[in-house]
């Protein structure tokens, strides 16, 4: 038999079922929804021995639509110990800021990517990350590649150490190339936790300001892509 444990892994506020099919030679012996608790999955089940097991995870928004899904295939053989590791993957429209949940030092330095996928003809963004800024201070902005090289794209930056928040633009140059298209990162920013965080171990949330998102085409016309644009916000742990 296979106990299969779902580690800790944050999935916030845009997840609120996960659910779990285990299958083997179109014989499905498990379809069941997992427990979520504060963001974690947190459940067990038996699997018999048995070659070819497809593990199939689903993560399902309040209207129960597919945000991401994975699956993997393993053997359980009986007496030992098997791990099944299943990468989730978009499957909507999504801008998310990855990770979407880490645990850090109080001293140490981390950073947060900013990633857009199942997206298609974007010729530029722009966007805005908030923060606590009584919490943490974003020390520099890099960009993505997901446009192009840096000869082809224009990004700029603005960081409001006492607002607390991040603004991006990022697009392609008129005439260099077309229009971008699947997945990629639009950005890294790299924070710190302030001295007061240091002295005082908190939670903080890193957060896309969705009324600032802004897509566009190569005429420059905005994109009227916002409502259907899934955003996954991240979590920091300040240890």
């Amino acid at each position: 038999m296979l106990k299969l444990n779902f580690a800790e892994t944050c999935l916030l506020d845009l997840i609120q079922d996960v659910r779990l099919i285990v299958s083997s030679n179109g014989d499905t012996l498990a379809d069941e929804y997992l427990e979520l608790q504060n963001g974690a999955i947190s459940d067990t089940i038996e699997v018999p021995a048995g070659e070819d097991w497809k593990f199939a995870l689903q993560a399902l928004d309040a209207s129960n639509n597919i945000i991401y899904s994975g699956e993997t295939t393993a053997s359980v053989i009986a007496g030992e110990t098997t791990k099944v590791q299943i990468d989730l993957y978009p499957e909507v429209r999504l801008l998310k800021l990855d990770p979407v949940y880490q645990q850090v030092d109080s001293d140490s330095f981390f950073n947060i990517d900013v990633k857009l996928y199942m997206i298609d003809d974007l010729f530029g963004i722009s966007f805005r990350v908030e923060f606590d800024p009584a919490i943490l201070l974003c020390t520099n902005v890099e960009p993505g590649d997901f446009l192009g090289p840096a000869e082809s794209t224009i990004f700029f930056s603005k960081v409001d150490s006492l607002a607390g928040y991040v603004a991006v633009g990022y697009s392609r140059i008129q005439g260099t190339a077309s229009t971008a298209s699947e997945s990629g990162r639009l950005a890294t920013l790299f924070f710190k936790p302030r001295q007061e965080a240091r002295e005082s171990p908190d939670s903080v949330a890193l957060t896309l300001n969705e009324q600032t998102l802004a897509f566009y085409d190569s005429n420059g016309a905005r994109k009227d892509w916002r409502d259907s644009v899934y955003i996954h916000n991240a979590q920091v742990l300040i240890q």
